[in-house]
């Protein structure tokens, strides 16, 4: 069985955004002094959807069994089974090859389910992953993880998603001859992603994320995530922002994922530049669109295209 300490330095959070900005919605908007310059021009407090909200749970579980799918520590990889905590299986299937420094996995869930704060969660699907090495003077190094997924599905309650993926990489910051080491912020993992899209079926929703990159590293028991870039696109108004964080990286918890500190920058040429931040309270964000020459009133409507039918 591989060794499950190894697991949190390499979840996968490409899903931040996906994830908790494809849930915003509701909140009053409340332009703020428009007297005052230096006051924000619209500052509106938006509430994450619960379902929504677990699929961020979710995503970092998948980040878990592909580091453990991955996790060949005590040699050659071996097929082995894990029984979900409410539920259900996932199995792990090495794929033979002839590049000794290529190793491929399918990973197999039926009815996998796992346990949350909230409620459970069921998985049904496959996806591959699969990790590189290279040789250096040093050695073999473990070095790079590829992933992708097409419908996956997700079940919460009677909360239906569909989730695929395609081109996730991690790029190990901290590379060894067995597993890499937890990522520091001198040596951070680099991820990417070419599109990634999450399909609430009940609501008929499709958010996407695309040409998603950025920095992780541990750092206090956290997972710090720097995004470096990327698109996303919420699919009930077709309104599509880039991402940033402006050199200020979010803080997630390892187990959940969830966003607990740090702001997120949305640009726009439709609309102005937005920022978003948790405010302690679970499920809840602060939209502020900060003071500019030219500001108005209309700067608000930022706050209705991310917000649901």
């Amino acid at each position: 069985m591989p060794n499950q300490d190894s697991k949190a330095a390499r979840n996968i959070p490409l899903i931040l955004g996906a994830a908790s900005l494809a849930a915003c919605g509701g909140g009053d908007v409340s332009p703020g002094d428009f007297a005052a310059a230096l006051v924000p021009r619209c500052t509106t407090s938006i509430l994450v959807d619960d379902q929504l909200a677990q699929t961020q749970v979710a995503l970092t579980k998948l980040g878990e069994l592909i580091s453990l799918a991955t996790d060949d520590s005590s040699g050659t990889p071996q097929p082995f089974s894990a029984e979900g905590d409410c539920g259900g299986w996932v199995f792990f299937t090495p794929q033979p090859g002839d590049d000794a420094l290529v190793t491929d996995y399918l990973v197999d869930m039926q009815d996998y389910c796992v346990t949350t704060a909230e409620e459970s969660l069921r998985f049904n699907g496959q996806f591959a992953a699969q990790e590189l090495s290279r040789e250096t003077e040093e050695g073999t190094l473990v070095s790079e993880l590829h992933t992708g997924f097409t419908d996956l599905y997700t079940y919460q309650g009677e909360e239906i998603f569909r989730l695929s993926l395609e081109g996730g990489k991690v790029v190990y910051g901290r590379p060894t001859d067995g597993r890499p080491l937890p990522p520091t912020s001198v040596s951070p993992d680099l991820l990417t992603l070419s599109r990634m899209e999450i399909n609430q079926e009940s609501a008929g929703i499709t958010n996407y994320l695309n040409a998603f990159s950025g920095k992780l590293w541990e750092q206090d028991g956290l997972n710090t995530l720097l995004v470096t870039g990327g698109r996303y696109t919420y699919g009930f108004s077709g309104a599509t922002f880039r991402l940033d964080n402006d050199s200020t990286p979010l803080l997630l918890d390892p187990t959940t994922g969830e966003w607990l500190d740090g702001t997120l920058i949305l640009l726009s040429d439709k609309y102005p530049r937005t920022e978003i931040s948790p405010t302690g309270t679970p499920g809840e964000y602060q939209l502020v669109v900060p003071a500019s020459p030219g500001s108005s009133d209309d700067d608000c409507g930022v706050a209705e295209a991310l917000s649901g039918p």
